[in-house]
């Protein structure tokens, strides 16, 4: 298992940090997310075996949010 931690741009409510985690959630592999918008962060217990942490940044992206950075 792996915890990743990424800044994330874009989110501009609770609202979004809601259904960016929901959006997460539902990724095969992620076992835990927790999405903070006052901290613009999104952090997940990810298995590695079934999604990479690429894959996680693509779905990120995708909803139209933007990772600024990241901590493996």
């Amino acid at each position: 298992m792996q915890t990743l931690t990424w800044k994330i741009d874009g989110m501009h409510c609770g609202g979004c940090a809601q259904t960016l985690q929901a959006l997460l959630a539902r990724l095969p592999g992620v076992r835990r997310v927790e999405v903070s918008w006052p901290d613009a962060r999104a952090r997940l217990l990810l298995d590695p075996q079934e999604a990479s942490p690429e894959r996680v940044v693509e779905l990120i992206e995708s909803a139209g949010y933007r990772v600024v950075a990241g901590e493996p």
